[in-house]
């Protein structure tokens, strides 16, 4: 008989206690191995402790948990042992998902304190239950955390968290510290005189004023940076140096019990200061139809045309290019791709494409820009092949010379040694040049168009750019918690939610077939982004990614 490996599981969802000698996960893991110690008998022995402290069992991304599956799934792991059902999963789907991979690799689960046989349809029953009573737990605990922290805001009461600047936190009431205030009425004055962000930025700089600064419970030093463009647009919009007390989630605002700091008339002021500038930063930014690249003359292979409109969320106004009831495009995006693809006409040898008695000095003419751009384009052609959109400029030859014999020195000809790479062509009657440049449609924007879209256009070259970026991000992050750092210093530093974090680290456990494709600028079926995050999270083996990788699932 095979020694049984047994892999202990253990997790807390909050670090309260976590830098106690003894604390909770320690408990779970010693009175785990003295059950497999009383298993001698059947041929257990330890193998490893899995431990994910500080971190829901709401979800799967835990880098303690995905080292265990993937142990697991190498054949080092017969036997999953937790001390109760909740720490490994407090979610059913995903229990259930667990429990199908470790049947699939011949892998038992046991409960220290919970008894189960899941060989029976009873047993399977109870089991879910109690499942079901843990997702329940936890669902009415965030409730109740919600609800109390509602309900002491509604008191005016300070919850909790950092400690803003020009009050300190005295038996967890904010009370007034003079200096500070004084500093931060200064800010709010300057800036009425200033009127720009930017230069009160530089001006907090040069007067040495930081952010609050204070110690932490476990003793670390946080804060006291200078301040950055965002943070002062945030900090003049604060309600709470009126003696307010802002709830968001609720988008209410109530009396707070602390004392304002800054007087109520040179607040409003900044208000509608801030308000005034923002949305004259809006007018200044609108893309007016006019100034579209593609005026009507965007059309599919099927010859339906583009249109072009917009959309307005929270004061801030979305331009795209849309067929009704089917794709749309970013305006400002699509332009700027456009506008690159014509540029490359500076760059190559047309001789074998523009007539004999045109020699023209393509390459010393000024970058091209959207007004002089449309004289000579004639369309844009929008073809989508899989998830490769192709986008095919059609550039009139005649325009395009008139256009070039105004801005441009005849005598000068093109470098010969400059070729075309195939991207450009000429039309079959050699009336036009055709320009083709292929980019990926990713919905990784958080732009909130009106049909419910949310695209972001990235070229190829951006697409596997972007993956090698990701991958960078998940080795830093694995690196700084191994040495110690908690994801919720890490949401802190980069800004990153904890589960696109998690995300992130998966990524360290991507093929390394996949790696070396990605270093080396190949990407067989274009995967984007999301796609590559969802490959390295799904628990596959090399095996499985590759295949995705390799050839796209329908």
């Amino acid at each position: 008989m095979n020694k049984v490996n047994c892999a202990i599981y253990v997790r807390k969802s909050t670090e309260h206690g976590l830098e106690l000698e003894f604390n909770s996960l320690h408990n779970q893991e010693e009175a785990c191995k003295a059950y497999v110690a009383s298993q001698t008998f059947n041929r257990w022995g330890y193998h490893k402790t899995y431990s994910d402290g500080g971190i829901s069992g709401g979800t799967m991304e835990r880098p303690g948990l995905q080292k265990m599956l993937k142990d697991v799934r190498d054949g080092n792991v017969n036997m999953v042992v937790v001390y109760k059902v909740d720490r490994l999963s407090r979610s059913i789907v995903d229990f259930h998902k667990m429990i199908q991979e470790l049947e699939r690799y011949n892998c038992n689960f046991v409960s220290v304190t919970q008894a189960f046989d899941t060989s029976n349809s009873m047993g399977k029953l109870t089991l879910n239950m109690l499942l079901s009573f843990a997702q329940f737990e936890r669902e009415v605990g965030s409730e109740r955390v919600r609800d109390k922290i509602a309900a002491t805001k509604a008191k005016g009461m300070w919850v909790g968290g950092t400690p803003p600047l020009g009050y300190d936190l005295v038996d967890k009431k904010l009370i007034p510290n003079p200096k500070e205030a004084e500093m931060v009425n200064n800010i709010f004055n300057k800036y009425l005189d200033l009127e720009s962000i930017l230069k009160l930025k530089d001006w907090t700089v040069e007067q040495g004023y930081k952010a609050k600064e204070w110690k932490t419970k476990k003793g670390h030093m946080k804060g006291g940076k200078h301040f950055l463009v965002a943070t002062l647009h945030e900090f003049l919009r604060k309600q709470l140096y009126i003696g307010m007390i802002e709830h968001k989630s609720n988008n209410k605002v109530y009396k707070g019990q602390h004392e304002g700091i800054v007087p109520k008339d040179v607040f409003d002021k900044v208000q509608e200061m801030l308000g005034r500038r923002y949305e004259n930063k809006v007018k200044r930014k609108k893309y007016e139809y006019a100034k579209c690249l593609f005026n009507k003359n965007l059309v599919t292979a099927d010859g339906k045309v583009f249109l072009h409109t917009s959309s307005k969320k929270s004061a801030r106004r979305f331009n795209y290019y849309y067929i009704r009831g089917g794709n749309c495009i970013p305006t400002e995006q699509i332009d700027k791709i456009a506008l690159a693809a014509i540029g490359q006409i500076r760059d190559v040898n047309l001789r074998d494409m523009l007539p004999e008695d045109t020699k023209l000095a393509i390459k010393h003419l000024e970058p091209f820009h959207m007004s002089n751009v449309k004289n000579f384009l004639s369309k844009g052609l929008y073809l989508k092949k899989e998830n490769i959109s192709e986008l095919m400029l059609h550039v009139n030859i005649s325009e395009f010379i008139k256009y070039t014999q105004r801005n441009n020195n005849p005598n000068y000809l093109n470098d010969i040694s400059i070729r075309n790479d195939g991207g450009i062509t000429p039309s079959n009657d050699k009336k036009e040049l055709i320009i083709k440049v292929e980019f990926v449609i990713d919905n990784t924007s958080s732009t909130k168009l009106k049909n419910t879209c949310s695209n972001n256009i990235l070229t190829i070259s951006q697409m596997n750019e972007s993956l090698v970026r990701a991958i960078a991000y998940g080795w830093k992050f694995a690196k700084a918690m191994e040495s110690g750092e908690t994801v919720t210093e890490l949401e802190k530093e980069s800004g990153l939610q904890r589960r696109r974090i998690y995300k992130y680290i998966n990524l360290t456990y991507l093929s390394p077939r996949i790696i070396e494709d990605i270093f080396e600028n190949r990407n067989p079926k274009n995967t984007k982004l999301n796609e590559i995050l969802d490959i390295a999270s799904s628990n596959s083996s090399f095996i499985e990614q590759e295949r995705k990788w390799y050839k796209r699932e329908e």
